[in-house]
């Protein structure tokens, strides 16, 4: 775990076709603080080993991340038709496909600043930008609570639907305008004091 910036590895014996389970950086240093303190010739690395779940290159995303919800797991192996492993799918790379890039602690992210075009009127800004800081930063006052933490979150749950460039709604005294999209992210939105 100390060679690479992974917390979750595949374990397998002999071959990697031979997945056994998966073996999280928690689980490993719980192994072994437990041999350094108990001395035992009992404990083995594979107590520790992780249920592995397998699964067909054509599952359907929303099956996928049904099972993985299900079973608690963050990584899955996928198998070919003969049974070896043809990769593996995590729980961000499902998420990813369906809403749009996440971060880590190991990415490097630039949250790009709002860009204000007309003072206490026009604004735009990234999809990533944090929504609670945005509204501050309009000065766009609300009691209602979100469950979103950017704006692109904040967009879907008003749209409640995939958002395409060009779609438009009003919060408060606010429209917000998408102008850029690309697959399911949103990159860019315009937003705009409404006349009272």
């Amino acid at each position: 775990f100390d060679s690479h910036p992974y917390t979750r590895i595949i374990a397998y014996e002999q071959s990697i076709d031979n997945a056994i389970g998966i073996l999280t950086y928690r689980e490993f240093h719980q192994y072994l603080k437990i041999k350094s303190e108990s001395n035992s010739e009992n404990l083995q690395l594979t107590d520790f080993i992780q249920e592995v779940l397998y699964v067909p290159p054509m599952i359907t995303l929303d099956r996928l991340l049904t099972k993985m919800q299900n079973k608690n797991i963050h990584m899955t192996v996928v198998v070919d038709e003969y049974g070896g492993m043809k990769g593996i799918a995590t729980l961000e790379d499902v998420i990813e496909v369906l809403v749009g890039n996440i971060w880590d602690e190991t990415d490097h992210v630039i949250i790009e600043e709002i860009e204000v075009i007309e003072e206490d009127q026009s604004y735009s800004a990234s999809g990533r930008y944090p929504l609670q800081k945005l509204f501050s930063e309009i000065g766009l006052e609300t009691s209602d609570s979100f469950e979103a933490t950017t704006l692109s979150g904040f967009v879907l749950e008003q749209l409640s639907r995939i958002p395409q460039a060009g779609d438009t709604f009003t919060y408060k005294d606010y429209s917000f305008t998408i102008t850029e999209a690309k697959g399911n992210f949103i990159d860019e939105v315009l937003i705009q004091k409404t006349a009272k």
